[in-house]
């Protein structure tokens, strides 16, 4: 992957745009992602963030840490979560490695707003095993920069609402994806929970 030095020439770049990677097949060390965003000497306030599908893998695969049980037995605690878990997740990678290029630069500060979120959590319907990003995995990856957010386009059908108000509540425009489920489209029509919580949103909503 080479970085896009377009933006650099008038200062730091004032996006993420990996749009490019949806059609990659292999998967990305995420040292080689680090040093892209090292490059691109991204500024602290991001216009938009836009992730398609994309693996990543560790640069080193760990031996599993062992912790003894009360019989004496070893268990490989971590080696069974590892295989339960899967590839690491390329958001979560992405956004850990955002906090992670600024502290590292001490002439740089490490991002802590992005405005617009773009996300596609669907693997471009390509792959009938996958699995979109857990509520839980949402809040995670965008826990350091919640509040700042005011554009939502995460593509994942059916996203609870909760989880988007946890990170984003003062959206003004939230793009939903929706499977036609009738129960999550009340809930988000509902007076209370629903979209009316977010006192500013416009919102979209695809079938």
């Amino acid at each position: 992957m080479q970085p896009d030095y377009a933006h650099q020439a008038l200062g730091p770049s004032i996006r993420l745009d990996l749009a490019y990677l949806k059609d990659r097949k292999n998967p990305i060390k995420k040292s080689v992602l680090k040093s892209y965003l090292t490059r691109l000497n991204l500024a602290d306030v991001l216009k938009y963030v836009q992730l398609p599908h994309f693996e990543v893998e560790d640069d080193e695969k760990k031996p599993p840490k062992t912790t003894p049980t009360t019989n004496g037995n070893m268990v490989q605690k971590q080696a069974v979560i590892a295989a339960n878990r899967g590839p690491p997740s390329n958001c979560e990678t992405i956004f850990d490695l955002l906090q992670e290029v600024g502290k590292d630069m001490e002439s740089k500060s490490k991002v802590h707003s992005i405005l617009h979120i773009i996300v596609d959590d669907t693997c471009g319907s390509q792959d009938k095993h996958y699995a979109p990003h857990t509520n839980a995995a949402i809040e995670a990856c965008l826990k350091p920069f919640a509040g700042t957010i005011e554009r939502w386009a995460w593509k994942k059908p059916d996203i609870c609402l909760d989880t988007v108000f946890k990170v984003a509540p003062k959206l003004r425009r939230i793009y939903l994806y929706s499977s036609g489920n009738n129960m999550v489209l009340r809930g988000w029509a509902h007076p209370n929970d629903g979209l009316a919580k977010f006192k500013e949103v416009c919102p979209l909503i695809y079938t």
